[in-house]
């Protein structure tokens, strides 16, 4: 789904370990969603009151007034622009991942099918280090995508492991 004129809730600066990794910065966030959050990002994009029932009604612990907590990777240019995420990569309640341009001001979220892909942690570790180049062109960050130092990378990677299986 591809949502135009809006922003991605950006991530919680204290619940995120940042790494710096050749040309991109990977953050691995322990994220909070309350229906606080939930709803100003349905007001941001003009959700009918339909939509934001069905949805709330999949998270009856936040329409109550709890919250869903879940791990997130997410990852940045140079200049701390987002343009990939991984949400719910630890099991949560809907994993999905996010190509953000922020320069063109939308986002687009993926579903990620569990039972085609297997598990989710394994298929985002792979992703960043097989793929993250194409990826980031399809958020349009070309630029980025030229500058990643592979060496860098790589050894970043390890301590994104770590942080996402010890999170």
């Amino acid at each position: 789904m591809r949502y135009e004129g809006v922003i991605a809730t950006a991530p919680v600066e204290a619940d995120t370990n940042y790494v710096e990794a050749g040309g991109v910065t990977i953050g691995v966030e322990r994220r909070t969603l309350d229906a606080a959050t939930v709803l100003a990002v349905m007001d941001q994009r003009n959700v009918r009151d339909e939509e934001r029932d069905q949805y709330l009604t999949e998270m009856p612990h936040v329409k109550a007034g709890g919250a869903e907590q879940f791990l997130s990777v997410h990852v940045f240019g140079p200049d701390r622009s987002e343009y990939l995420r991984f949400d719910n990569i630890d099991g949560g309640r809907t994993p999905h991942y996010h190509y953000l341009a922020p320069q063109e001001n939308f986002y687009t979220v993926e579903s990620y099918d569990v039972e085609a892909n297997g598990n989710f942690i394994d298929w985002t570790l792979h992703c960043l280090q097989n793929h993250l180049e194409p990826m980031l062109r399809k958020a349009h960050a070309d630029d980025v995508a030229d500058e990643i130092d592979r060496l860098a990378l790589d050894a970043a990677l390890v301590e994104v492991r770590e942080l996402v299986v010890n999170s």
